[in-house]
Parts: C-alpha cells; sequence; structure tokens
C-alpha cells in the first residue's frame, strides 16, 4: 500500500472516529435537555406520593387468576418502594411492590387444571397444603387446596432510552398476571401523565401509556365477564357440594366406627359373662 492509500485510510478512520463522537455528545446532549428533567420530574412525583402514602394508607387490591384456577383471588398491596441507578444522571428508576393474600382455601375442579395450580405454588415457593376431591363412588373430580400466604412481586420501572431518545415505561403483574412495555415520548410525560401514574399505582385506572377502552367493545368485554363469573360459580357450587359431602361422608364413618366399636363392646362383654 502507497503512502497515499495509507493517509487516505488513516483520514478515514480520524472522520469516522469524529462522527461517532459527535453522535454520542449529541445523544447526550438531548438526554440531558429532554430525558433527564422528564426523570428527575417522575421521581419527585414518585417520591412524594409514597411520603403521603405513609400516612394515607389506602386499600389497593389487585385480583390474580392463578394457574388452572378460574376464580380470581384478591391481593392486598404492601407500601411501594423506590429505587434509581443514579443521584443525578438518572437513566432508570423502578417502584417496587407486593401484593399479599392470606389464609386462602379455594379448590380446583379438574385433576389436570389442579396440577397447573400445584405446579405455579411450587414454582413460586409458596407454603400449601392440598387434599382430593372424590364423588361418593370415589372417582377422583378436584382438588382442595390451602395456602397461608400468597405474595405476588410487582413492579413499574421508568427507562429514558438515550439510544431511542424515548422514555419505556414497563409494569409487571400491577393488579393481575401481566406485563406491559410502552414507548412515551418526552413531551407526552407531563402532569397529567404522572398524576395517571398515580391512579394506576392505586389501582384506580388503567396504565398511564394506555387509552381508554372504546365504548363498542365494553359490552362485549362486560358480557365476556359475565359469563366466566356463571362458570365459576357454578365451579364453586359444585367444590362446595362435594366438600359437604365429604364431611358428611367422614361424620357417617365416624358414627358407624363407634356404633361397630359399641357392638364388640357388648359382644365381648357377653362371651366373658358366659
Amino acid at each position: 500500500m502507497g503512502l497515499l492509500e495509507d493517509l487516505k485510510s488513516e483520514a478515514e478512520r480520524i472522520r469516522s472516529e469524529g462522527e461517532r463522537l459527535t453522535e454520542a455528545a449529541q445523544r447526550e446532549a438531548f438526554y440531558k435537555a429532554n430525558l433527564r428533567p422528564k426523570m428527575l420530574q417522575a421521581l419527585d412525583y414518585l417520591n412524594e406520593l409514597l411520603e403521603q402514602l405513609k400516612v394515607v394508607r389506602p386499600e389497593v387490591v389487585g385480583r390474580y387468576l392463578l394457574p388452572g384456577y378460574s376464580q380470581p383471588i384478591s391481593a392486598t398491596q404492601a407500601l411501594p418502594k423506590l429505587t434509581v441507578d443514579s443521584g443525578d444522571n438518572i437513566q432508570t428508576l423502578t417502584l417496587h411492590m407486593r401484593y399479599v393474600a392470606t389464609d386462602l382455601a379455594f379448590s380446583v375442579m379438574s385433576p389436570t387444571q389442579a396440577d397447573e395450580t400445584r405446579d405455579f405454588l411450587l414454582s413460586g415457593r409458596y407454603v400449601f397444603s392440598d387434599w382430593p376431591l372424590r364423588e361418593a363412588n370415589g372417582q377422583l373430580v378436584g382438588i382442595r387446596f390451602s395456602v397461608a400466604e400468597l405474595a405476588i412481586p410487582a413492579s413499574v420501572t421508568i427507562y429514558a432510552d438515550i439510544e431511542s431518545g424515548c422514555l419505556l415505561f414497563y409494569s409487571k403483574n400491577m393488579g393481575g398476571f401481566h406485563d406491559h412495555r410502552d414507548v412515551v415520548r418526552p413531551e407526552d410525560m407531563d402532569a397529567a401523565w404522572l398524576d395517571r401514574l398515580g391512579h394506576f399505582l392505586l389501582g384506580q385506572g388503567c396504565s398511564p401509556a394506555h387509552l381508554d377502552i372504546p365504548p363498542e367493545n365494553r359490552e362485549a368485554i362486560q358480557q365476556a365477564l359475565k359469563s366466566e363469573a356463571a362458570q365459576r360459580e357454578q365451579e364453586l357450587a359444585q367444590a362446595d357440594r362435594i366438600v359437604m359431602e365429604q364431611q358428611e361422608n367422614e361424620r357417617l364413618g365416624s358414627r358407624v366406627k363407634l356404633l361397630i366399636g359399641s357392638v364388640k363392646e357388648r359382644f365381648s362383654s357377653r362371651s366373658r359373662a358366659e
């Protein structure tokens, strides 16, 4: 390679490096001018919200559908905790929460679905007990579960994505087993957006980045929910009937055992007398 080729190669390398430095500087400048102020605004809002929640403790309830079980479990939100990755140039802030339900007892009226419920409880390392539900003929029809405490982790994260120039909003298990990821333009995160965020954290609305459900879709959703509720009522009634039958069978079994014991005692007394 000749001298000119060497010089051209070195000049191209220097130009490319300068362009990369210029792009990085532009992204950094955009972060400081547009993303950082929004992150600080969100941080101030959440800090103030948590301070108020320490005094005013509204009950925030989430409804969770456990795998295999069709009836929602109600769990109460514990006081959230806020973490940030930096005190100055914040890029990530996360609100950590737990939804807790205690002393749960429910029946899953399908052995196959009961296996799904059991696998979920085992994977979450929850302390629970279970026992079979059988028809009068002994056929297994379901499993009864008892769970001392069900603690479900949840979180909300706001991330300043310098590469895209946007804010990313993540929510996990907020009021139900579902995860969401939304892209938020910096100009959209204003006081009204943060107010919607506060309502969302207290279970009083959808994600601040989501639009309301169109009116024409609400009726169909409501009808589907009513059908699901009716099915759950039937399953619960069947479970209660089986539990009552088992309890009655146990009482009858105890009475039969007492009667047999009494007869044996009388027979033994007669035998000794003879």
